[in-house]
């Protein structure tokens, strides 16, 4: 059970620091700025190439869990969560005042990376979890953005 409010952000395709494309530019440098990276990690879940972004969702149909049941990308400490939020979830086309519209929804999960000592553990992160349409979004099998 998570007691309390994580200063962790699991980042998964645009907002990478190793992300290249045009998208996300701006907001990668703002989160760079606004944040230190702590790593590499890893968030339960599927991952689906939905055109210039990726998208990640927790439960899928039977068929298609043939892919890992985990997604890659990387972890960050945030310096001030709420400052932070309010301009990435309209990055991430959250509208507060327009929940049933949104296409990504931005909740705390359990995210495993390294320590310092090189053990892996799992920490409270929070992670945007894709909620729109699937059809035509190709699955990601090995739960990397670019694959």
């Amino acid at each position: 059970m998570i007691t309390a409010e994580p200063r962790l952000l699991f980042v998964y395709g645009t907002l990478m620091s190793t992300a290249s494309s045009a998208m996300g530019r701006g907001p990668r440098a703002r989160l760079a700025k606004a944040s230190s990276l702590i790593g590499r990690a890893a968030a339960p879940g599927y991952l689906f190439d939905l055109g210039d972004y990726p998208g990640l969702v927790l439960g899928l149909p039977a068929p298609a869990r043939n892919a890992a049941g985990r997604v890659f990308g990387e972890l960050r400490q945030l310096l001030r969560p709420i400052q932070m939020f309010d301009w990435l979830d309209r990055y991430e086309g959250i509208d507060t005042g327009a929940t049933q519209t949104a296409k990504y929804r931005r909740m705390v999960v359990d995210v495993t990376h390294l320590d310092a000592d090189g053990r892996e553990i799992a920490s409270p992160a929070w992670i945007y979890v894709y909620e729109g349409p699937l059809a035509g979004a190709r699955l990601l099998t090995a739960g990397v953005w670019p694959d």
